[in-house]
């Protein structure tokens, strides 16, 4: 199976990819541009599944609906995963590599995506390999 890896946010998307167990960060988009290039990523990739991680507040809604739109526009299957301080875990693992600040703010969403595709790999690695 080909995964992406969703990190929804009000102005970013980050996106990961996996074929198995593990996971990269791919790329990020503005979040206005997300729908029409991740459609166009999934199926250039040929994506079987894609993992949306679900925020705590507000923005959990948005990123629902987001998900909810993708997959039906790209008729793909569409998870929800708990995504709770994936951002957070990113950040300080990019501090600790000793990225700038500059190269962390570009780099966040995309590696907080593999952190929540990762989860989910983990999880379900039995039902995967």
């Amino acid at each position: 199976m080909k995964f992406l890896g969703i990190d929804y946010g009000t102005k970013w998307v980050g996106v990961a990819y996996s074929e198995g167990v593990f996971s990269r960060g791919l790329t990020q988009f503005y979040t206005k541009e997300a729908l029409a290039q991740l459609k166009n990523l999934i199926g250039k990739m040929e994506i079987t599944k894609v993992i949306v991680g679900l925020p705590q507040g507000i923005i959990s809604d948005k990123a629902r609906d987001f998900g909810i739109q993708l997959g039906e526009e790209v008729h793909v299957e569409v998870t929800f995963w708990d995504e709770t301080l994936t951002s957070v875990q990113s950040n300080e693992n990019l501090i600790q590599n000793k990225s700038s600040r500059k190269r962390r703010q570009i780099n966040n969403h995309k590696h907080a995506a593999a952190l929540i595709l990762d989860s989910y790999l983990e999880e379900n690695k039995s039902k995967i390999i």
